[in-house]
This record gives structure tokens, C-alpha cells and sequence, in this order.
């Protein structure tokens, strides 16, 4: 409770007296915990080097132990963050280590399903599960340089428009001023300082929830320019605030496509005229989908295209054997014409390229292609050779990621349209 109040204490300073205490209210909208607090404030009391401590959440579980995390992320110069992660609940979901879990089903139309210690899987909007993440900064540079005369102009003379001047190296001392020409006061050092920070957090975060994808087999997004809950806490236990910001959702939401309802119908309408069931190929063409969400646009290209050729090597294959078994019942010669069609001549070892097997073996099948589409179809194919064989830093966008399905969909659709008919 001491240092609870130690905190209190220390985020006073630039808050008029009937203003609410920031501490309560970052308590009160569950921005983090008493427990946390407490625990930051120690281990900054005991940092000899300038220090601050980043409070961000995620809106997703990051399934870790609570320990210190060392992270040294390359192409940054500043001191080696440390990084902790707390597995929260939310109003459904409460984490408590000394219960077994438990689903509490509704007993009425109004109640609402409430758990014990549970786990969504694919949970990336905090329905279940969030994270509190907390990263540990030693200060550096300019920041260490001029953390004592910050220190002293809100700890000790309780003055957070107190400009800080220039380290002492001659006589005349200026005043401290930003490369924009603005003085530095105390309270622009550490609101300076925050979003310095949380530029940092988001850098660090997005980089180490790559790793952990990897490491542990669980995909999370990792393309993040938001934080939810942000805020610091400097030494001597006050905490800095950038105000409530767009939470990692709102950041990523977008209007309802409304306009989308009568071309979807149509669509619809088309597809279930058709009168076939939806096919293996369709299914998994729409995982891409989920690549776009997280922003991985070229290896969505590149997934689109694995499917389009399995979707190829599937039709041939299939069809050229119940051909050439309407000819003969020798099995080995079906299988060695079988081996033979793969490459592009018996004495060649070069395979049977993609684009040829939808502009020669297709045809060769009795499926014709128009030529817009086949166009088309060639060429996401040549995109994904670009991506895979060339320069991989440059990215498609996602309105091309986008056609690609779209196209690639068509496609299929169009194709196995027509075998239902043969």
C-alpha cells in the first residue's frame, strides 16, 4: 500500500486539485492492476540508470510466464528492453491460478455465459482474452542526459512548466529547446518521452510477437500501430498518460459494406444455381482471406497460386487417367503416359511449368479458358514468381491481394462448372 500511495503522490504534479487522480482512473477503466503497479514501482526504485516502465494491452492472450523477458531487437541502439506478459480476463472471463476451469452456463434468457480460466483459440479481439504487457526501459541518451533535471522539477519542485536548460558544458546555460525550436519544459520532457516510448513498444512488440508466433505455434497478428491502454510510469512512480487513444480494434475497423447486400444476393443467386456442392479448392482459397487480415499480401499471392496449381495437377491428373482408361486396362501404361505428361518431353528433366498446364493441357482436357480469364490466371502466376524468385520487400497491395482471390475463385468456379457438364 506504500508504494500505492507513493505513486498517487508522484502523478499529482500538473493535475488541478479537483481534476481526478489519473491512478484511479486508469484503475477504475481496468488499464492495469494495484498489483502491477506496485511491482514496477519497485523495480524501478532500484534501477541506478535513469529508467521507465511501458503499461500497453493486447487484445489477444500471449501465453507466457509473468517472468522478465530479455529482448535485444536488432537495428536499435538503446539498451536491451525487458519485456513482461500477464494474461487478463475480461467481464466473461475471469484468471484466477488457484481455480480449476469452469464454464458457468446462462440459467436465463437475460444472464450471460461466464468462465473460469478460459481459452478462446483465434481470440484477436479480447473476447476471452487479453494480455498486459509491460516493457522495462533504462534510459538513454538525450533522455538519461536530462532525466535529473526533470526529476527535480516535478519531485521536488512539484513545477512541471519549469524549463530545463543545457548540460552545463560552458558557461552561458540555454534553454533546452526541441528540434522544432519549442523550449523543453518538464512537462514537455515526459510527454515527449511517452510517445518516444510507445514508439518504441510498438516496434519492440511488433518484432517479438513474430517470434512467438514461430516459437510457440500460435498465430497472432503482429502489424500493429496502435496500443491499447497506453501509458509510463518514470522513476520515483509517476505515471504519464497520452490521453484514452483508439483502441488496436477501432483502429482496425471499417464501415459496414452495406452496398454490398444486392451484389452479394446476385452472387449468391448465381452460385446456387449451379447446383453443386462447394468444392475442396474454393474452401481453402478463402483461407487467404486471413492472410490479407493480417497484412501479408504476399504470401497470399503466393498461397492463392500453390492452390491454383494443385487445383491444376488435380483435374489433369484425374482426367488423363479415366481417359486413357476408357482406351485400355493396362495400368503401367496408364501410369508411365501418367509420368511422361508431367514433363515437358521424355529426355528432359523440366517440369510441366503452371501456365502450360492451363494454356496446353487444359484445352487438351476439353476445358476451355476465355481469354481475359487465362490472362488473369497468368498472371497472379507471374506475380507469385516475382514474389518467390525476385524481390520479396516489394509488396503487393491489398487491393491486388484481393483480385487475386477474387479472380482465382472465378476461376475455379468457372472450371468446375464445366466438368459437371462433360
Amino acid at each position: 500500500m506504500q508504494n500505492l500511495n507513493e505513486i498517487y503522490q508522484a502523478s499529482k504534479t500538473g493535475y488541478s486539485n479537483s481534476a481526478n487522480l489519473i491512478i484511479d482512473v486508469l484503475l477504475q477503466a481496468k488499464w492495469c492492476c494495484e498489483k502491477d503497479l506496485n511491482r514496477v514501482y519497485e523495480w524501478l526504485d532500484e534501477q541506478i540508470i535513469p529508467s521507465a516502465v511501458a503499461f500497453f494491452q493486447l487484445p489477444y492472450p500471449v501465453i507466457l510466464p509473468e517472468d522478465d523477458i530479455k529482448y535485444s531487437y536488432s537495428g536499435r541502439k538503446i539498451p536491451e528492453p525487458l519485456l513482461n506478459f500477464i494474461l487478463l480476463g475480461t467481464n466473461s472471463n475471469t484468471i484466477d491460478r488457484k481455480k480449476e476451469f469452469e464454464k458457468i452456463t446462462r440459467t436465463n434468457y437475460f444472464d450471460a455465459d461466464n468462465y473460469v480460466n478460459a481459452y478462446l483459440n483465434n481470440d484477436r479481439t479480447g473476447t476471452i482474452n487479453k494480455t498486459q504487457v509491460i516493457v522495462k526501459f533504462n534510459l538513454w541518451r538525450f533522455w538519461e542526459q536530462y532525466f535529473e533535471q526533470y526529476r527535480d522539477s516535478v519531485f521536488i519542485h512539484e513545477d512541471t512548466q519549469k524549463v530545463l536548460t543545457k548540460l552545463p558544458t560552458t558557461k552561458n546555460r540555454r534553454h533546452l529547446v526541441d528540434h522544432e525550436g519549442v523550449t523543453i519544459t518538464a512537462g514537455k520532457f515526459e510527454y515527449d518521452l511517452a510517445k518516444r516510448l510507445r514508439l518504441e513498444s510498438i516496434h519492440i512488440i511488433n518484432k517479438f510477437i513474430k517470434f512467438y508466433s514461430v516459437a510457440c505455434r500460435h498465430s497472432l497478428p503482429f502489424n500493429r500501430s496502435v496500443l491499447n491502454n497506453f501509458f509510463i510510469m518514470v522513476q520515483g512512480g509517476r505515471v504519464i498518460t497520452l490521453g484514452p487513444g483508439p483502441s488496436m480494434v477501432t483502429s482496425s475497423i471499417e464501415a459496414l459494406p452495406i452496398y454490398k447486400k444486392e451484389e452479394n444476393l446476385v452472387s449468391l443467386k448465381k452460385y446456387l444455381e449451379k447446383g453443386r456442392e462447394v468444392s475442396l479448392y474454393e474452401q481453402y482459397l478463402l483461407n487467404a482471406v486471413n492472410l490479407l487480415q493480417d497484412g501479408s499480401y504476399n504470401l497470399s499471392i503466393v498461397y492463392v497460386s500453390m492452390i491454383l496449381e494443385w487445383f491444376a495437377n488435380e483435374i489433369i491428373d484425374d482426367n488423363f487417367k479415366r481417359t486413357l482408361s476408357e482406351h485400355t486396362d493396362n495400368k503401367k501404361m496408364i501410369d508411365l503416359c501418367v509420368k511422361r505428361m508431367w514433363r515437358e518431353s521424355p529426355t528432359k528433366g523440366a517440369r510441366v511449368t503452371v501456365k502450360d498446364k492451363f494454356t496446353k493441357y487444359f484445352p487438351a482436357l476439353g476445358l476451355e479458358i476465355p481469354k481475359k480469364m487465362l490472362g488473369e490466371i497468368s498472371e497472379i502466376i507471374s506475380k507469385r514468381n516475382s514474389i518467390v524468385h525476385g524481390d520479396q520487400t516489394k509488396n503487393v497491395d491489398h487491393e491486388y491481394a484481393l483480385f487475386a482471390i477474387d479472380k482465382s475463385l472465378a476461376f475455379i468456379n468457372f472450371i468446375m462448372s464445366q466438368l459437371i457438364k462433360k
